[in-house]
This record gives C-alpha cells, structure tokens and sequence, in this order.
C-alpha cells in the first residue's frame, strides 16, 4: 500500500507543474471575464445616466425651409379665418337649438296640464 502512495506521489510531482499552469490559466479567464462583465455594467450605466441628464436639446425642424415660429403664425392666421366663419354657423345652430326647447317647453306645459287633469282630488 505504501508503494502505491509513492506512486501516485510520483505522477502528481510529473504532472505539478501542468496542474499548476492550467489552474493559474482557469483563474485568469474567470477574472478577465469578470472584469469584462463589470466594465460593460458600468459602461450601460454611464451611458443611461449621461443620456437622461445631459441630454441635448433638439434643433429646431423645418418644413420647406420655414421654421417653427413662421409655421405657427401660418397655423394662426387660418384658425383666425376659420373661426369667423364658424361663429356665422354657431348663430345659426344656436337658432335651431332655441327653436327646439321652446318646442319642447310648450309639450312638457301640456303635459303637466293633462296631468293636473287626471288626478282626482281625495277630499
């Protein structure tokens, strides 16, 4: 039994020096790797901290070479127009709707009329 030891003793103090290599090897991947991972975590939070914070302002956009203030008076100048003639139909829907509720106040008086009508007295 004590042969065997010595043995075994033997192959591993052979083999030390490869054993020791390629566990030396194995460690250095797994840190490398580590390091790597930890350098691209930070490197998305910088990033999102950086693009939430100091984010740039946008350029103004222009259609057809008009800027945003130029467009805007356009845009006001045809609602302007606009809301002229929708006021001339405003009066003139305002007109049906008052004939509609005086239509609609003179059912509801003969309504309460035939009503009063129908009940009998109890005395």
């Amino acid at each position: 039994m004590s042969q065997e030891k010595v043995n075994r003793y033997k192959a591993d103090k052979k083999n030390r020096k490869k054993a020791i290599n390629k566990a030396k090897r194995t460690d250095l991947y797994i840190n490398l790797f580590l390091i790597a991972v930890t350098v691209i975590i930070c490197a998305f939070i910088a990033w999102s901290v950086y693009a939430k914070f100091f984010k740039k302002a946008e350029p103004v956009k222009t259609v057809n070479n008009l800027t945003s203030g130029e467009i805007e008076k356009i845009i006001d100048r045809h609602t302007d127009s606009k809301s002229d003639s929708s006021e001339d139909s405003s009066d003139t829907s305002s007109e049906t709707v008052s004939e509609d509720n005086s239509e609609t106040e003179s059912a509801s008086e003969s309504e309460t009329e035939t009503t009063t009508e129908i009940t009998p007295t109890g005395e």
